[in-house]
């Protein structure tokens, strides 16, 4: 691995729409639940968990998103980056 291929795994990864998924989630959890009569606090409790799931994925990403910018310029500064590309393939 080096740093051209590090970049381009980064990428990779940039096009996440997440309108796009609060829209599939959203749509996921009413035609699952559309054949079972549920109660109007019983559908505002599944919208509250799907809610919180895509807040939860939005959170992982931009986590991830930092760490790989934070890596990125580690890479870019390192006096071997080679050896650091090294070390990080091993992990």
């Amino acid at each position: 691995m080096n740093a051209d291929d590090f970049v381009n795994i980064l990428d990779e990864d940039d096009n996440i729409d997440f309108e796009n998924i609060n829209i599939q989630t959203r749509n996921q959890v009413i035609q699952k639940n559309s054949t079972v009569e549920h109660t109007k606090e019983e559908n505002e409790i599944i919208r509250s968990y799907a809610s919180e799931y895509i807040d939860t994925l939005k959170q992982t990403y931009t986590a991830k998103e930092s760490l790989f910018d934070n890596l990125e310029e580690l890479i870019e500064e390192s006096e071997n980056p080679e050896l650091l590309l090294k070390v990080l393939d091993s992990l």
